[in-house]
């Protein structure tokens, strides 16, 4: 491994009184990725400052200048993080890992064991898979993991693509919807690349969704910072078909999204409050004991 250099990729953005989240991430990076030379590479550019004095005291930590992105959502997550994955090449990153902020890894060694897989599989690609809401084609990158080779030959994005018609074809073929990592999928399906796929491997589940271990080897809680809705879930929403109608009026298509956010803050669906539940549950056992509740979740002893 003296000749890995990873370069763990990250945007950070925390609502407040998540001190604890941040703790946790960084803790299983710190824990878990033991004689590795690795340097965490953020993005802080809406994070309240308590978590970026945080960040700045944290040893392997380098906060990377980006320019404020006038774009939100997925979009956004997707734009800081092709802008952090070039500047972790740029200064001489063997692979790149993608993590979201509520996310990390659980395993010991995962450099190493991912790392050797996708070579005994001749991979360029390895990546979290969330075949458990029908996502096939959308490495997601809350555990993602790409060579220097891949990203200096096909120059990948998050979103953005090379060409429409190629483009509108896979999501036609592959029934694969939009969202951060679609333009990477889009690239595996293209160019038939191999890929390792992280899919699911909780014996035990809090949610369908939320808390869960792919490959034995990242957690992710989902959701930490926006409202807990899920695929399909917006769709059902009251919210959701204001914001549509709202979209149709070019002077007040700029407002659909905070109409749709105020919406759901007076009105929350009863599905978002049997979420928000299930997250309450969720966070206080990893409050309580984190590695006991990733046993549990891994079905360990049960």
């Amino acid at each position: 491994m003296s000749n890995i250099k990873m370069g763990i990729c990250v945007v950070y953005f925390y609502e407040k009184n998540l001190e604890w989240l941040l703790d946790l991430h960084l803790k299983g990076i710190i824990e878990n990725t033991e004689n590795v030379n690795y340097i965490i590479y953020a993005a802080v550019n809406r994070l309240h400052k308590e978590y970026v004095q945080i960040l700045k005291k944290t040893e392997r930590v380098e906060i990377v200048q980006l320019p404020d992105q006038m774009i939100e959502g997925a979009k956004e997550h997707g734009r800081y993080l092709d802008l952090l994955i070039q500047h972790a090449i740029n200064t001489n990153c063997s692979h790149v890992c993608t993590l979201d902020c509520d996310s990390w890894p659980i395993s010991k060694n995962w450099v190493k064991n991912i790392i050797e897989q996708m070579e005994i599989e001749s991979s360029s690609v390895s990546s979290v898979l969330r075949t458990e809401i029908q996502d096939f084609w959308l490495p997601h990158p809350c555990g993602m993991v790409l060579t220097k080779e891949f990203i200096k030959r096909y120059n990948p994005s998050m979103w953005n693509y090379d060409d429409e018609k190629e483009f509108r074809k896979f999501l036609k073929e592959s029934g694969q919807r939009k969202d951060t990592g679609i333009a990477i999928g889009y690239l595996i399906w293209r160019y038939k690349i191999k890929w390792l796929k992280l899919e699911r491997t909780n014996k035990c589940n809090d949610h369908f969704l939320m808390a869960g271990i792919y490959g034995r080897t990242f957690f992710h809680l989902g959701a930490a910072s926006r409202f807990k809705l899920f695929k399909g879930e917006f769709n059902q929403t009251f919210a959701r078909r204001c914001r549509k109608i709202v979209k149709k009026f070019p002077v007040l298509r700029k407002y659909s999204g905070k109409t749709e956010e105020l919406l759901l803050k007076k009105f929350p669906p009863k599905v978002l409050q049997d979420n928000e539940k299930a997250y309450r549950y969720i966070t206080s056992k990893l409050k309580e004991n984190a590695s006991a509740y990733y046993t549990y979740l891994e079905g360990v002893n049960q």
